[in-house]
């Protein structure tokens, strides 16, 4: 199976998530990782200071892992969503920080549906410097309008990314709340202050709710406020093979309440480098006045 790619991560440079999660039991639970080389030596130290207690809930269908800054959303065991409202890095370790800020990712058994685009390249390029903007990412966008002689929309990074591996200011997380409802729909929303100093604010919250007859959909609701009139753009990256009609109604719906364009990109997703694997992503766009705005979007994911 695939797994999620926030930041730089590929699947070829680390260890299968079987040695990590064996690695991370035997610390937390004080027994001797049985697989020679370093980690074993880590898990019989002294060194390691280990809790005294420890619950495993594998099985949980929501987890909050607020140091990271991920929820993940388990509506059913074929299904995972992933989304990430946290401190972007840690503040000695900036470089390898994307402008995922309030981004998600969805997997159904495995397989990537709607997802960022990943980690291909760390040399100097046009494709890492995507890679690493908010454009790659399922995020909501601002754009600050500048008049010249014909305008000009500089979009908003609320972690400014830049070079192989530069970060400058970080957008901090201003609200980051999750639950599970009596009905057993979930859901998770967070904000930050990565626009504060144009004016504006953003929040996304995402619902999955599952009906009586097993139908799951995933709602996604974004709120911006401006003080000015800005551009505003949210991305959609589907997965590789994945069919438009997946997205394609959340443009009918959102017509009847926004007046906007809409663009069909050819852009690529990658788990490992080297591998840059075509799929479509969505692009939504218009403007705003000062004011406060709402955008909502329905995707089914099981039928």
């Amino acid at each position: 199976n695939l797994l999620p790619r926030f930041n730089d991560s590929t699947a070829d440079i680390c260890y299968k998530p079987r040695i990590i999660l064996k690695f991370a039991e035997s610390l937390l639970i004080n027994t001797k990782f049985n697989e020679p080389g370093l980690r074993q030596l880590i898990s019989l130290s002294d060194l390691i200071e280990k809790p005294e207690k420890i619950n495993f809930e594998p099985n949980n269908t929501l987890i909050d892992l607020k140091d990271t800054g991920w929820t993940i959303l388990r509506p059913k065991k074929s299904i995972e969503i992933l989304f990430k409202c946290g401190i972007p890095c840690p503040n000695f370790l900036p470089a390898h920080a994307h402008s995922d800020q309030l981004s998600f990712d969805i997997f159904i058994k495995g397989q990537p549906i709607i997802v960022s685009t990943g980690t291909s390249i760390y040399q100097k390029s046009f494709e890492r410097s995507f890679e690493r903007s908010g454009s790659a990412h399922n995020v909501f966008e601002l754009g600050v309008i500048k008049n010249l002689p014909k305008r000009k929309i500089i979009w908003v990074e609320p972690v400014e990314v830049w070079n192989e591996f530069r970060v400058a200011r970080k957008a901090k997380p201003l609200l980051r709340n999750s639950g599970v409802n009596q009905d057993g729909s979930m859901w998770v929303e967070g904000e930050h202050d990565g626009f504060n100093k144009y004016g504006a604010s953003h929040k996304r919250l995402i619902k999955v709710c599952i009906s009586k007859n097993g139908e799951i959909n995933f709602y996604l609701n974004d709120k911006v406020f401006v003080k000015k009139l800005m551009a505003w753009r949210v991305w959609f990256h589907l997965g590789p093979n994945q069919n438009k009609n997946l997205i394609y109604p959340i443009i009918l719906e959102l017509k009847k309440f926004h007046k906007f364009e809409f663009q069909w990109k050819e852009t690529w997703y990658s788990s490992k480098f080297g591998q840059r694997i075509s799929r479509k992503s969505l692009c939504i766009n218009g403007l705003i006045n000062k004011g406060f705005h709402e955008f909502s979007f329905k995707i089914p994911l099981m039928k």
